[in-house]
């Protein structure tokens, strides 16, 4: 007997997510979950990071659903902001902590005993949705760095990326060649390896043709919704990304292409779809920033003790 197709919509998403809030995944019951995973003798920096979007992360993406079904204006979009730092953290500790552990262990690094997950098809889908997601909110300079380190990832063949893990998935070729649009890098996809995207390809090839781009991303819209309705649903289509989280709702690969063709000033696919008419896109852009919040301060703290050469400047820079 086939499964029935669920269907999605903002108002069910709002409510599963007042559920969960009540129960199970409370601030209070994921912040002593959190507290209790940083303090374990021995965490490395990427595991610190994780932990953030392990327990925290999944309160703050169930009050952004939350806040903005209320209409309640810059709380909302500053939770929107503060899921996308938790996000943008734990990636930007996890490419930075794997980056210097392969250049001061090469031969680590050659038996594959880095100490470290190599970046495959799924890690660098999910890296590359952190980076349209900043995109989305107007965090131009983390996307860029999460964009260009990615590119360098591809392009250099680099060794922290997996021996022929990028060879199957399709939103990260996607997500790579709209960054390359958006600025100006002259990519070379069947040389990359990124010329077949799967869904995403229709988005390229009508990309001269308004009417058509119009129908392709129509199209993208209800396979993301198809695939936030149902969450137990395997990734064997081979789209890895769109199911994390708020992203469920915010689908930041289409709002990133959006942002593109905007700027390029060329036509905006708007196709009308409940997931482009859901009260996040009334979100004013840039986003409002999110401020201090003492669980970034605790992991970013504790990860440059462990590792003195890191900087993330955009947390620098909202510490004050």
């Amino acid at each position: 007997m086939s499964r029935s197709v669920r269907s999605w919509s903002f108002e069910k998403a709002a409510r599963a997510a007042r559920k969960a809030l009540s129960e199970a995944d409370s601030f209070e019951a994921n912040s002593e979950y959190f507290r209790e995973r940083v303090s374990q003798p021995g965490l490395t920096p990427q595991v610190l990071a994780g932990c953030l979007t392990s327990s925290v992360l999944i309160t703050r993406w169930l009050e952004a659903v939350v806040l903005a079904e209320e209409l309640s204006g810059e709380a909302a979009w500053k939770a929107v902001h503060l899921v996308w730092r938790y996000h943008a953290i734990d990636w930007r500790i996890y490419l930075d902590r794997a980056t210097h552990l392969a250049e001061e262990f090469p031969e680590k690094l050659k038996r594959g005993r880095l100490g470290i997950g190599l970046i495959d098809a799924q890690s660098l889908a999910a890296i590359l949705m952190t980076m349209a997601f900043a995109a989305a909110i107007g965090e131009d300079g983390p996307a860029s760095w999460f964009g260009d380190r990615c590119v360098r990832l591809v392009a250099d063949r680099e060794g922290i990326v997996k021996p022929n893990g990028l060879d199957h998935g399709y939103t990260h070729k996607y997500l790579l060649r709209l960054y390359a649009l958006w600025r100006g890098i002259d990519l070379d996809p069947d040389r990359l390896a990124l010329a077949d995207a799967g869904p995403f390809e229709d988005v390229f090839q009508s990309w001269s043709s308004p009417a058509e781009l119009e129908g392709a991303v129509l199209r993208l819209c209800r396979m993301h919704a198809g695939k936030a309705a149902d969450l137990d649903k395997p990734d064997d289509d081979l789209v890895f990304g769109l199911q994390t989280g708020l992203l469920c709702e915010y689908p930041a690969e289409i709002i990133f292409l959006q942002r593109i063709r905007r700027e390029l000033g060329l036509s905006v696919p708007n196709p009308d779809h409940p997931i482009l008419r859901t009260p996040f896109m009334q979100m004013p852009f840039p986003c409002p920033k999110s401020g201090r919040d003492w669980c970034v301060d605790e992991v970013y703290g504790r990860c440059k003790a462990l590792m003195p050469e890191l900087r993330i400047e955009w947390e620098d820079e909202l510490a004050g």
